[in-house]
């Protein structure tokens, strides 16, 4: 039950990588600063990752929301 969860995670994960990825080479490509590039590659992925789990969070009711509930924890997790 929980293996076709991991895998819809790293197949979502890939295609955001992917996306990021060509919108970083088409930066390159008009001329783009590479550190401007590689800021905005890396704040991409990370606001695409994070987005999820934010969103969970302001939809989660009552104790949900916030630790010790179970979604709060279970994101708390993922940062270690």
């Amino acid at each position: 039950m929980v293996v076709p969860v991991i895998q819809d995670l790293h197949e979502s994960s890939e295609a955001v990588r992917m996306m990021e990825l060509e919108r970083a080479r088409k930066m390159l490509a008009r001329g783009e600063d590479i550190d401007a590039v590689l800021e905005a590659l890396s704040k991409g992925i990370t606001a695409k990752f994070l987005h999820g789990p934010q969103q969970a969070l302001h939809q989660a009711k009552g104790d949900e929301r916030a630790p010790p509930g179970h979604l709060a924890a279970a994101i708390i997790r993922t940062k270690r």
